[in-house]
C-alpha cells in the first residue's frame, strides 16, 4: 500500500504560487460543502465568483449619477477552468465526474471503468489554497461543483495533461485550509507511454486530444436566490477527438469517404497501471491530406463519437493495489453528520480569521 507524502514545511515562508493547493471531495448531497480529502499536484487554475450589479432604471430629479441605494447584489455565477497533468493513480474520482458512471471489477488489482451515466445529484468540493504575499494561504472554497467540459491532451515531448471546466453553487473564504497530501508514488503520465489505435490498426500521430461537454444547464435560476439550481444535463453529449498523424495512404482518407465507423483507442502504461480510453467514432469532414510545403505531408483528423449506446466512450483504469482509490478515507454516517462538521470547520476557519485576520486495478492511495 503506497505511502502518502504530507507537506509539512513551515509555509508560511513561501508567499507565491509555489505555495497554491488544490483538493477536492465528493459531495453527499448537492451543494453541501465537504473538507477536501483528495489532492493533486495542478498546474493553473482560473475558477472565480462573480456577483452581477442590478442597477435601478428610475429617474431622480437633478440627478446625473446612480444614487448609492438604487443599485443591489444580484446573480452570484461560479465558473473557470483548472489544468493539470494525468497521474498513473489518484484520477478515478474526477474521472467519475467527468463521465458519471463507475463500474468496478475484479480484486486486488481492480478494475474500474466510467462511461456516461447519470450526473444528478454528483457533485464535489474544491478548494484552493491561494497564497499572499503576507504570507498566509487563503483557501477559498466552493461547493455544488460539477465538470461541464474536459479535455485530455497529449503531444510529442509533453506530458499528458487534463483541462477541467467547472461550475459550482457557492464560495466560501471562511474554511480552514485542508492539510495537503500527496501519494508518494504517484507520477505523471508522458507521451512516451501513449498508444493509439484507429479502426483496428495502429495510428503514429504527433498529438491527439480529447474533448467531453455534458451539456450541462447550469444558469438554472429562481426567485428567491442569488445562486444557480442544480446543473443538469439539458442536451446530448458531445466527444470528440483531434489527432495528427502524418499520411501515409488512403486507408484514413477512404474511411471518411466511405463513412466508416469503429473503435479509437487510446492507452497510457505506466508500469502496471494504465488508463485506456476505447469509443466507437467517425471520422469528420477536413480529412484531406493537402500540400503546404516541402515537409512530410500531414492529415489532420477530426473524429466525433457515436455508438448505439450511452456506452459510446470508455475509460478504463488500471492500478495495482487491494482497494478502489476513491472509496472515502473517512465516510460520515449520514449527510448530516457530514454537513455538521463541514460546519464547525467553516466556524473555526472564521474563528481564525477573525482573531488573526479505462480499468483501474487500484488501491486507496
Amino acid at each position: 500500500m503506497g505511502g502518502f507524502f504530507a507537506f509539512q514545511e513551515n509555509r508560511m515562508t513561501i508567499r507565491s504560487g509555489i505555495n497554491a493547493q488544490w483538493g477536492f471531495d465528493e459531495e453527499s448531497a448537492w451543494g453541501t460543502g465537504v473538507t477536501p480529502t483528495r489532492f493533486l499536484p495542478f498546474i493553473s487554475e482560473k475558477v472565480n465568483q462573480n456577483i452581477a450589479r442590478i442597477e435601478s432604471k428610475s429617474i431622480r430629479v437633478g440627478r446625473r449619477v446612480i444614487d448609492s441605494s438604487s443599485w443591489a447584489a444580484g446573480d452570484i455565477t461560479i465558473a473557470g477552468q483548472i489544468q493539470t497533468e494525468v497521474y498513473d493513480r489518484n484520477m478515478g474520482l474526477l474521472f467519475k465526474h467527468m463521465f458519471g458512471a463507475v463500474t468496478t471489477s475484479g480484486a486486488g488489482p481492480y478494475a474500474q471503468t466510467y462511461t456516461p451515466g447519470d450526473l444528478t445529484g454528483k457533485s464535489l468540493t474544491m478548494q484552493f489554497g491561494r497564497p499572499g504575499v503576507a504570507g498566509t494561504v487563503h483557501p477559498f472554497t466552493y461547493a455544488g461543483c460539477k465538470i461541464s467540459k474536459w479535455q485530455l491532451q497529449c503531444s510529442v515531448n509533453q506530458f499528458v495533461t487534463l483541462g477541467l471546466d467547472i461550475t459550482a453553487k457557492s464560495e466560501t473564504t471562511a474554511t480552514s485550509l485542508a492539510s495537503a497530501s500527496y501519494p508518494s508514488t504517484t507520477a505523471p503520465l508522458t507521451y512516451v507511454q501513449g498508444a493509439l489505435t484507429l479502426l483496428g490498426s495502429s495510428v503514429p500521430v504527433k498529438s491527439v486530444t480529447l474533448d467531453g461537454d455534458n451539456m450541462l444547464n447550469s444558469g438554472r435560476r429562481f426567485v428567491g436566490s442569488q445562486t444557480i439550481s442544480e446543473q443538469l444535463e439539458a442536451n446530448l453529449r458531445k466527444y470528440s477527438a483531434s489527432l495528427t498523424p502524418e499520411f501515409t495512404d488512403l486507408t484514413l482518407y477512404n474511411a471518411f469517404t466511405g463513412g466508416t465507423t469503429g473503435a479509437l483507442v487510446l492507452t497510457f502504461t505506466s508500469g502496471s497501471n494504465t488508463c485506456t480510453i476505447t469509443t466507437n467514432v467517425r471520422i469528420d469532414p477536413d480529412a484531406t491530406p493537402n500540400v503546404s510545403g516541402h515537409g512530410i505531408i500531414e492529415q489532420p483528423l477530426k473524429v466525433s463519437m457515436i455508438g448505439g449506446t450511452d456506452a459510446a466512450v470508455t475509460t478504463m483504469l488500471e492500478q495495482d493495489g487491494t482497494e478502489p482509490w476513491f472509496d472515502p478515507v473517512f465516510e460520515p454516517g449520514s449527510g448530516e453528520i457530514e454537513s455538521g462538521l463541514f460546519g464547525l470547520q467553516a466556524a473555526l476557519g472564521a474563528g481564525v480569521l477573525g482573531y488573526a485576520l479505462g480499468n483501474l486495478r487500484g488501491r486507496k492511495v
